[in-house]
């Protein structure tokens, strides 16, 4: 009996010592993110001092539990009483915004973005340009349907279809090509506006108005076109004439709604402020041309332009001796080029793509020359930011006050060391963070960026 008692308390004992060196011998690890050594051996209700981490251009908020920074801060003064993984929480650094150039939000311009498009010159099919296959016509084709292209402007002289003895031909070669480009607006659901000059030959309102009614009847009536939106009536007068632009305006207004041809057609005068093309002004570096008219847009759409053209979306000869050319104003080559694409074909192509027609315009005042931008609110409830940085050195901004930011936002940089060789869009992101409905972007110098989350585009 003594014996088992004996073993009792031995096996009792041994237990109790093994309780108590084991209890002591328990320790715990905790570990952090960012590749930092964990620390291991800590005891039981033991405190630990906490690594700093860095990371450029971010400050560091602290060690969590979990990588959404709710609550679950772990400090120095946290007993450890078990393994913890911790992540390290940051938040961007703003203090290098500090008396930047900033922009807040107001309210939109009274009228909205009717679209951004480009002129499309109707001579490629004729006689003087014999290189011209249906293999290139194509492929400008494609790249408006890549672009999204919601509006086309097509010049037209009265003389492309207008008879010797007064009355209407049209099946010249140079209405054809018209005809074409209509056709290519058909197909792609763009809208087409036809901007009139008459001013070469000697012809009074009356003949003038006639002319442009024909026409419209022609288009609207037997061609069934519904892609017609706008009739420019371009400035200038005939030569000799005693009327004035207003007259020969007014009577145009009057035989169209005559003829019962202006629903849905808006006629547009010269004078028109809201309407604007451009592309003229000769810029011989085709990447600072870019960044102009990148700028010039901007400020135009701001100022309260509803349509924006560029002058010609490809060059081209017009005249049949080859003599003259419009090398300086497409966004692409001309034929013996390959229809290559200029600077300006991804800049405004940019523009093109997601600044959608109907939008709602909120300008963007930064103070500083050259440094420009405007938020586009489109019907959809998509937004798009487009900020200009056409100055020689790099710019921090700020836009304050934007509605609820999308977590769907996609940012694309146009710069000297993003444009691509061939007619893809440029695909690189532009440095931006959002905070607190604010956004804070860095732009290179001669550079601009559209945000946006507009995916799918409706013509």
């Amino acid at each position: 009996m003594k014996l088992w008692r004996s073993i009792a308390v031995v096996v009792l004992c041994a237990m109790v010592l093994g309780c108590v060196v084991g209890c002591s011998r328990i320790t715990y690890t905790v570990s952090f993110s960012g590749g930092i050594e964990p620390i291991t051996g800590i005891k039981k209700g033991s405190t630990i001092t906490l690594p700093t981490p860095t990371r450029e251009g971010f400050v560091f908020l602290g060690w969590y539990y979990t990588v959404d920074k709710v609550e679950h801060r772990f400090t120095e003064d946290t007993p450890v009483d078990r393994d913890y993984s911790l992540y390290a929480i940051y938040e961007r650094d703003f203090s290098a915004y500090s008396g930047c150039p900033s922009a807040t939000l107001g309210e939109p311009n009274a009228l909205s973005l009717d679209a951004v498009g480009v002129c499309w010159a109707t001579e490629f099919f004729l006689p003087c340009n014999p290189t011209h296959s249906y293999d290139d016509w194509e492929r400008l084709i494609s790249l408006a349907d890549e672009l999204c292209m919601a509006k086309i402007r097509i010049p037209l002289n009265l003389s492309s279809f207008e008879t010797a003895n007064g009355g209407y031909d049209f099946s010249s070669d140079e209405f054809d090509g018209f005809l074409q480009v209509l056709d290519i607006a058909q197909e792609l659901g763009m809208k087409v506006d036809i901007a009139f000059s008459f001013a070469e030959a000697k012809r009074d309102s009356a003949t003038v108005s006639q002319g442009v009614t024909a026409l419209i009847d022609y288009l609207v009536t037997q061609r069934r076109y519904n892609c017609l939106s706008d009739v420019t009536i371009l400035g200038g007068i005939p030569q000799n004439s005693a009327e004035s632009y207003e007259s020969y305006f007014s009577a145009i207004d009057s035989a169209l709604t005559a003829a019962s041809l202006r629903e849905g057609i808006s006629l547009i005068s010269a004078f028109d402020d809201t309407v604007k093309e451009f592309g003229a002004d000769v810029i011989s570096d085709e990447y600072a041309r870019a960044m102009y008219y990148a700028d010039f847009a901007v400020n135009a759409i701001n100022d309260g332009t509803t349509s924006l053209y560029a002058s010609a979306f490809f060059d081209m000869n017009v005249l049949s001796d080859g003599s003259t050319d419009m090398t300086s104003q497409g966004l692409l080559g001309n034929k013996s080029e390959g229809f290559a694409p200029k600077p300006l074909y991804h800049a405004y192509g940019m523009l093109v793509k997601f600044c959608r027609p109907d939008s709602l315009v909120f300008p963007m005042d930064f103070g500083t020359e050259g440094v420009s931008g405007t938020y586009l609110l489109d019907t959809n409830g998509k937004s798009t930011y487009v900020i200009v940085n056409n100055t020689s050195e790099e710019v921090l901004l700020t836009v304050k006050g934007t509605p609820k930011l999308s977590a769907n936002l996609r940012s694309f940089l146009f710069s000297k060391d993003t444009v691509p060789s061939d007619t893809a869009l440029p695909s690189l992101g532009a440095d931006y963070t959002t905070y607190n409905g604010d956004i804070y972007i860095t732009l290179p110098a001669n550079s601009f960026a559209v945000i946006s989350d507009v995916y799918e585009v409706d013509r």
